[in-house]
């Protein structure tokens, strides 16, 4: 249960949620991105409740990185762009190299239309 959260985060500011295990940074992480609907209370951008805005446009300028990270069958394409299916070409490219793939996608002959998953 998380109570009584005031949080303003502005303009170019970076942020990172950082305690305990189980203190509450997935579920604030996962509240802001839309992922959960808040019991009570509001979650605003730009006083525009989040329920109100495009998951995808909210999630645009939102890195998260879970306790648990796993790969969704299909792609590499596809696990890159998740959330985020409008990318261009380009900004997969930028994308799987500041994660280190491509050395993979280069090696392989699918490149990024490899298919991945959990195993």
């Amino acid at each position: 249960i998380i109570r009584n959260v005031s949080l303003q985060i502005n303009v170019g500011e970076h942020v990172a949620l950082v305690g305990k295990n189980g203190s509450g940074k997935s579920t604030i992480e996962k509240l802001l991105m839309g992922l959960y609907s808040p019991n009570a209370g509001h979650i605003l951008v730009d006083d525009i409740d989040i329920g109100q805005l495009d998951p995808a446009e909210l999630r645009h300028n939102i890195g998260y990185v879970p306790q648990d990270v796993s790969l969704m069958y299909g792609t590499l394409r596809d696990n890159i762009t998740l959330g985020a299916w409008h990318a261009e070409d380009e900004q997969i490219i930028a994308a799987a190299e500041k994660a280190g793939l491509m050395e993979l996608i280069n090696a392989h002959p699918n490149g990024l239309d490899l298919q991945v998953g959990e195993q």
